[in-house]
């Protein structure tokens, strides 16, 4: 019969915060609520805590208050190497079920498959609901549905999974896929995302994804008692069902959540930040702003590049990237920002640069503890790429992404089953142990080699970014290869949600203000998110 698996970590979460699993809601304990549901999955013969070694998630319930029997199995961390970039893939997707770094999904947090397949061979299980510790929403009719589906059909299905966003959905999975996945070191996210080797239609329109409501599938929210946003999300959801929590299903859970069509409910703070370390770039082709407008500002002042860095590393969950419309690494002290705000504890670091610099600067940033380098390339061969960034330099920024990778795998050599350390509270270390992500603006000029680009880096990095092109509000002549604005534009998920701060000091929310004419307020004169919460208040009152 099917089992239950629930990895807990009373330490640290997936993400690296320090684990809230033990945390009261409602009086009871997060992991009370989640083996609550499992309960009441009649499918479902025993529910299986996989945990640490050296740790005790039993003491935190009353087996009693079950019915499923419970049982505990431990297993070493240090054997899973690619725990870091697992974690930073996901920090930059946290509200979606699927789209993080390399289309990692949510369900490739309950991962290593290695423990998760011991325990079912421990217990003679070919099949089982895995969900995580702290994912106490999760909606139990629906994981049913789904392990009924997998054993009904098991030699046409190796897994069933939703789109229900994290937290509220299981992923049911038979032992061959985790015995495939363990050999190879691979996550769900190979059998639930594009594969230029292997195309094939995507599995949310196949038997394997079990539809669900369209307004719990559109939520964009993090129902994990992870993150500080994922747990005032579920403890306002609590508050709400009351003495309903236990048994409300994911629409019931969704609808607590506001809804991005209704009118404006900005968060208190961002989700993403960009930082403008400075607005130079030393390429000034039609795929850039440089080419279109002087943008008359200075670099950024260190020490309050510095404090913002420390600013967001308060906030708990939102990721920093250095970038905008500027290459970071012109900054005289990009190399201080990052060590700052890495030792100040910020939840996800990322850079963005053209990658022209010289070898020693190279050597530098893969040397620092960044997740993500995303590096402008823009094309896949060198006349385009001389026709979009304005100088013949694809030479230079192909070898430095050679050398970049040979850096990365020299490291993640020698680092070997690295486990990083805490720094205010996350999970870091002391080198790159992120993503090489290769960026592409879409024009007329390049569209030709937009499917050559995209396959070529997803073989090579994992990840590749086909982005839009931007007019920068009407300052640039539009280049995209067919019109990209909607007649009439509808609010999404992500409205309100990412602020760039320019090299000035001037916050906003649109990417498309260069000059920050529709600036929200200084950062240079008031806290970040003392700007970010009165703006959020202004629209609530419009």
């Amino acid at each position: 019969m099917p089992i239950a698996l629930v990895p807990v970590n009373l330490e640290r979460t997936f993400l690296g915060l320090p684990s809230r699993t033990g945390e009261l809601v409602a009086g009871r304990p997060v992991l009370h609520w989640t083996l609550a549901r499992l309960s009441r999955m009649a499918c479902v013969d025993r529910i299986v805590i996989l945990h640490p070694l050296g740790q005790q998630p039993l003491a935190l319930i009353d087996a009693s208050d079950h019915p499923k029997p419970i049982v505990a199995h431990a297993f070493d961390p240090a054997d899973d190497p690619h725990a870091a970039q697992r974690a930073a893939a996901r920090k930059w997707a946290l509200g979606a079920w699927r789209g993080g770094l390399g289309g990692a999904t949510c369900y490739d947090e309950l991962l290593p498959a290695g423990p998760l397949l011991a325990a079912m061979q421990a217990h003679g299980a070919d099949a089982a609901a895995i969900v995580g510790g702290d994912w106490c929403g999760f909606d139990p009719a629906l994981a049913s549905l789904q392990l009924k589906r997998l054993t009904d059909a098991p030699d046409a299905m190796k897994l069933t999974f939703t789109q229900a966003p994290p937290g509220l959905g299981a992923i049911c999975v038979s032992r061959a896929l985790l015995e495939d996945l363990a050999q190879h070191g691979a996550g769900f996210h190979h059998a639930l995302w594009y594969n230029p080797r292997r195309p094939t239609i995507d599995p949310i329109g196949k038997e394997v994804c079990l539809p669900i409501p369209p307004q719990a599938r559109d939520t964009f929210a993090r129902f994990i008692y992870d993150t500080p946003r994922g747990i005032a999300t579920l403890r306002q959801a609590a508050d709400e069902l009351a003495d309903d929590f236990s048994g409300a299903d994911i629409s019931r859970i969704t609808a607590t959540h506001p809804s991005p069509t209704t009118p404006a409910h900005p968060p208190t703070y961002p989700h993403h930040l960009t930082l403008e370390l400075t607005p130079r770039r030393e390429v000034a082709g039609p795929v850039t702003p440089q080419h279109y407008t002087t943008l008359d500002r200075s670099d950024m002042d260190t020490a309050l590049a510095i404090d913002l860095a420390r600013q967001v590393a308060a906030m708990g969950d939102t990721t920093l990237m250095l970038g905008h419309l500027g290459d970071p690494l012109l900054h005289p002290d990009w190399e201080q920002v990052i060590t700052a705000a890495d030792e100040a504890g910020c939840f996800a670091l990322g850079i963005e640069t053209d990658l022209l610099c010289e070898a020693p600067v190279l050597e530098r940033l893969a040397s620092l503890p960044l997740d993500v380098i995303v590096v402008r390339i823009n094309a896949d061969t060198a006349a385009t790429y001389e026709r979009v960034m304005g100088e013949d330099r694809f030479e230079r920024v192909a070898r430095n992404l050679q050398r970049l990778f040979e850096l990365k795998r020299e490291r993640t050599k020698a680092r070997g089953n690295f486990r990083g350390e805490f720094r205010g509270g996350n999970l870091r270390g002391g080198e790159f142990r992120g993503w090489v992500v290769p960026k592409l603006v879409k024009v007329r000029d390049n569209v030709r080699e937009i499917e050559s680009f995209f396959d070529r880096w997803v073989v090579v990095a994992g990840f590749a970014v086909i982005d839009r092109f931007d007019t920068g509000g009407g300052v640039a002549a539009d280049l995209s290869p067919v019109p990209m604005d909607p007649p009439v534009r509808l609010a999404t998920p992500m409205d309100g949600c990412c602020g760039y701060v320019l090299s000035n000091g001037l916050l906003t929310t649109d990417r498309s203000d260069w000059s920050g004419g529709n600036a929200l307020g200084s950062v240079s004169s008031s806290p970040l998110r003392e700007i970010w919460q009165q703006a959020g208040r202004f629209a609530e009152a419009v």
